[in-house]
């Protein structure tokens, strides 16, 4: 044991490998080396104390990356909350909040970015003014926009899950990857309209073309700006490495 203590790579160690079949086991790569340069691999299982032990700090370390994450992108969501173009037909002004759910989903992945519009929304319904024009409280949320705000986390979700999975297709191309992170921005807007119109709906009582007239049309086009917006930000800002 040595050898393989003055040989170790500290590049490779820990890694972390699930190795079975059905049931597969958490075992940590080791790499070293022998004095005839030869590389060898070990493989040791998680149940070993200490590995246990490094492998929660990791764990760890990670979650509070992400967490300080999530808040800042609560915090940014806010930030951007009182910059509003109120539309005389509508209750529903054009914010740049959608832009930060879309961002908040395909920079920090399903988890944190769900966490931080939840954060967000949770600290807006306690009375913080970080809703859309300074508004806060329940009263907003149960609002003929509320809809909106419910619907951030959930489509925050959908949009990190289907950047998640393209990222893992090794042969994608830096072009094919924008255009999944288009598409996954187009299908979380799709949510935003959904929630936000089903809503209006229900607490207005107007009808679906009303609905469509005052709570989706009017915001295509410039929500249309902020998908590619985000899209090419998310794509060039990689925050992976921060969160690892």
């Amino acid at each position: 044991m040595g050898l393989l203590h003055d040989r170790l790579s500290p590049g490779h160690f820990p890694r972390w490998h699930r190795v079975g079949g059905s049931k597969p086991t958490l075992r940590a790569k080791i790499s070293y080396a022998t004095p005839q340069r030869r590389h060898h691999h070990i493989f040791i299982p998680l149940t070993t104390p200490i590995l246990q032990v490094i492998h929660m700090e990791t764990i760890s370390k990670k979650s509070i990356k992400g967490m300080v994450f999530a808040a800042l992108f609560a915090a940014l969501t806010a930030a951007v909350s009182p910059v509003i173009i109120p539309l005389g037909f509508t209750p529903v002004p054009i914010t740049l909040q959608t832009l930060m759910v879309l961002l908040s989903g395909a920079m920090l992945g399903p988890g944190y970015g769900s966490l931080s519009m939840i954060l967000y929304v949770l600290v807006g319904a306690l009375g913080m003014p970080v809703f859309a024009g300074g508004g806060s409280g329940f009263g907003a949320l149960l609002g003929p926009t509320g809809g909106y705000l419910f619907s951030y986390f959930i489509a925050a979700f959908a949009v990190g899950s289907i950047v998640k999975i393209a990222s893992r297709k090794k042969s994608a191309k830096k072009k094919a990857l924008t255009w999944n992170t288009v598409f996954a921005m187009i299908v979380g807007s799709l949510i935003i309209y959904a929630f936000g119109a089903t809503w209006g709906k229900a607490v207005t009582g107007l009808g679906w073309g009303a609905i469509m007239a005052g709570w989706v049309v009017p915001f295509i086009i410039g929500d249309a700006i902020k998908l590619l917006a985000a899209a090419v930000i998310a794509d060039n800002i990689k925050l992976e490495k921060y969160l690892s």
